[in-house]
C-alpha cells in the first residue's frame, strides 16, 4: 500500500469495494481494481471523500478508458444500471466550479467511518 494514501482515501476505497461487490462496476472483472473519482479531486476537493463520487474500475480496461477517454467512459457509465444514481450525482455536481475556502477533511473522514460501520 502506498504510504502517501490518506486514511480517508482508504476508508473510501473500502466502502466503494464493498458496494461494488469487489468487482469492476463496468465489466465485472475482479482483477486489479482501482477507485476512480468521477470528479477530479484537484478541481472538486469538497467531493474528495464522497462515496457517490467514486466507482470501482478494473485497472487495465475500464480505468484506462475513464482516464484517457472520459467522454466515452461517461457515455458508457450512463447506460450502466449499476451507476445510474452516481451519474445523476455527477451531472448535478460537475457544474459547480466554486472551490470551497476550506474543506473539513476530518469531518468527512468521521462521516466515512460512520457510513462504513452501517454497511
Amino acid at each position: 500500500m502506498n504510504k502517501y494514501i490518506k486514511p480517508g482515501e482508504i476508508l473510501l476505497r473500502q466502502i466503494a469495494l464493498r458496494r461494488a461487490g469487489n468487482q469492476c462496476e463496468m465489466c465485472r472483472d475482479t482483477y486489479m481494481l482501482d477507485n476512480h473519482h468521477l470528479l477530479p479531486k484537484s478541481v472538486y476537493p469538497q467531493h474528495r471523500l464522497n462515496p457517490k463520487g467514486t466507482v470501482i474500475l478494473c485497472r487495465m480496461k475500464c480505468h484506462d478508458l475513464a482516464e484517457n477517454h472520459p467522454k466515452e467512459f461517461l457515455a458508457a457509465a450512463r447506460l450502466n444500471d449499476n451507476l445510474v444514481d452516481r451519474m445523476i450525482w455527477f451531472d448535478q455536481n460537475r457544474c459547480i466550479g466554486k472551490h470551497p475556502a476550506k474543506v473539513d477533511y476530518e469531518k468527512h473522514y468521521l462521516a466515512l467511518q460512520e457510513y462504513l460501520t452501517r454497511m
